[in-house]
């Protein structure tokens, strides 16, 4: 079970620290070469900032507060460094999240 809401952490942030990038206008052409969708802002930042906030009660359920004031950051950071790291060298990885933000 600690396995397991470990991974769905992890997850959290990852997803979280990929819509973030995204809501970016830099991000999104390099991963998109499209026309930047002027409601990501509204969507995709609030959605990310949700998805931090589960993977704290995440880490909260695992290990309780204490430890949980160490992991969430570190799953962050994490998160923000594999992201940076995707858009530098695979930018095309982050495609299938743009499609519910794609102009139609």
């Amino acid at each position: 079970m600690e396995t397991l809401l470990l991974a769905l952490a992890s997850g959290s942030c990852l997803l979280s620290a990929s819509l973030l990038a995204l809501s970016q206008q830099r991000n999104w052409r390099a991963v998109t070469a499209a026309p930047y969708p002027s409601a990501i802002r509204s969507t995709a930042r609030p959605l990310a900032y949700g998805l931090m906030g589960l993977a704290l009660m995440l880490c909260v359920a695992r290990d309780g507060g204490s430890f949980a004031a160490l992991l969430w950051p570190l799953l962050l950071g994490a998160a923000g460094l594999a992201v940076t790291l995707v858009i530098a060298y695979r930018p095309r990885w982050l495609r299938p999240l743009t499609c519910p933000f794609a102009q139609r």
